[in-house]
């Protein structure tokens, strides 16, 4: 019954007696018996077997690994296994063979199995094991693994140099007795997640103790991961960022600083602002008056320097000024019931005699439906309408500008919209964005041949 169950195993299976020399060392087996698969893997009768002496049949193993193991096995009466490469002659040419022997009465009883497949798949798993243990070992930043129990099962180079302790010490701990004591219970609520996989990835900021007692900050982007085995782990990084947590705290205080002092810059421009324009409409006014005075002809051209200058500084001002309101936050709108037909018109007429001096053509078309009579702030109307106008004439050499007011209600309200096009210079498509800035035009070029601030688009 026992023979016909070891004929049905897979592999091969052999009973050996020990041959002994005078002084009672073995030195050599007998076959007692062979299973089928060992009879099939030699290509051999059972009678070419039973009863031959091993070292006769297969004299490749004369003082192997395996005959030695076969000796100790009836020596000692331990079951032994070890895998080894077979030698030169075996059936199993260069293959890696588990090798199993164990006692029995009188003999022992071998086992022979194939298992290359098993250790190269063995030998690849090192392998890859070995590869990630060492990029781990050579990556920059920390890197730790820990069970659920928080215990640390891996702790890489970097970590281990970081925080002072050898890896050894670093096995002994749990993570969590490496973190500073005011931040050992943060975030519990996270890791609670993580553990029941309702999350598998959280960053945070946190402190941590070196063996030294030295503190530092590490940002640390924790995930989950599986063992093999299907354990739940988690896998940690972490990167030392005090250096920059500290230089985002200086630019974020410099920041505020600046833009403080943009504010109070902003707010006592505004707050100067009639202080400012009171002198400088007196300039004005006096020019104006003495306009109409007896004057020579030099007298007449000094004059009218000094209104044109006058009032393009007057010009400026007003831009500046009305810029320092918006930044400080000063600006008010005034909705005043106003025929914005007639405003429109009134820019226009203005404005006509410029272009013509140009030879432009200058037009201006307004919509049906745009209401005669509307709220809205005239002066700031005024202003936005007439800066886009006198750029447009500015910047166009020939051919003609156009005004083109539309309007569509919303709600209880109309959406007044004024387009304003010209066959100018034109903007390039990558200055489109800088044109807004203050202060800014679309080159130097254009201030140099055009002049102006660069505030109209910006106000």
């Amino acid at each position: 019954m026992a023979i016909d169950l070891i004929n049905t195993l897979p592999v091969p299976v052999m009973g050996f007696e020990p041959v002994k020399d005078d002084t009672s060392a073995i030195v050599d087996f007998t076959f007692l018996w062979a299973n089928d698969e060992m009879l099939k893997q030699s290509d051999a009768e059972r009678d070419d077997v039973v009863g031959k002496s091993l070292l006769d049949l297969h004299g490749y193993l004369r003082g192997s690994a395996g005959f030695a193991q076969m000796v100790e096995t009836i020596e000692t009466g331990a079951h032994l296994s070890m895998i080894t490469t077979a030698q030169a002659g075996s059936v199993y040419g260069k293959k890696m063979i588990k090798f199993v022997s164990s006692p029995s009465e009188g003999g022992c009883i071998v086992m022979m199995e194939d298992v290359s497949d098993v250790v190269a798949e063995r030998d690849a798993a090192r392998g890859q094991l070995k590869m990630m243990e060492s990029a781990c070992d050579d990556a920059v930043n920390a890197i730790a693994i820990a069970n659920v129990d928080h215990k640390i099962i891996y702790a890489n180079r970097a970590l281990c140099e970081q925080l002072g302790y050898t890896r050894e010490e670093l096995l002994a701990l749990n993570i969590r007795d490496l973190m500073h004591e005011a931040e050992s219970d943060v975030r519990q609520d996270l890791a609670q997640k993580l553990e029941t996989e309702e999350i598998n990835q959280y960053i945070t900021d946190r402190t941590y103790l070196t063996k030294s007692g030295e503190e530092i900050l590490f940002s640390v982007a924790v995930s989950t991961i599986h063992s093999t085995d299907g354990e739940l782990l988690s896998l940690a990084h972490f990167r030392d960022v005090r250096e920059e947590r500290k230089a985002q705290h200086d630019l974020r205080s410099a920041l505020v600083k600046a833009e403080e002092a943009t504010r109070m810059k902003s707010e006592f421009l505004a707050n100067m602002s009639h202080e400012i324009r009171t002198p400088l409409n007196g300039v004005v006014g006096m020019a104006q008056v003495l306009s109409y005075s007896d004057l020579d002809a030099q007298q007449a051209e000094h004059l009218a320097v000094i209104r044109e200058s006058s009032t393009n500084l007057m010009s400026l001002l007003n831009d500046i000024l009305d810029l320092s309101k918006v930044e400080a936050g000063k600006l008010e709108i005034s909705r005043v019931e106003t025929d914005i037909r007639h405003k429109l018109g009134g820019l226009y007429k203005l404005h006509k005699p410029l272009a013509e001096d140009k030879g432009l053509d200058f037009d201006l078309v307004i919509h049906p439906a745009v209401p005669s009579r509307m709220q809205i702030d005239p002066v700031r109307m005024r202003q936005c309408v007439e800066n886009l106008i006198s750029n447009a004439i500015k910047f166009t050499q020939s051919g003609r500008v156009i005004a083109a007011v539309t309007s569509k209600p919303v709600g209880d309200e109309h959406e007044v919209t004024v387009h304003v096009s010209d066959t100018g210079i034109g903007i390039a498509p990558e200055e489109l964005k800088t044109i807004f800035d203050s202060f800014q035009q679309a080159d130097g070029s254009t201030t140099r041949r055009f002049g102006g601030t660069g505030l109209g688009v910006t106000i």
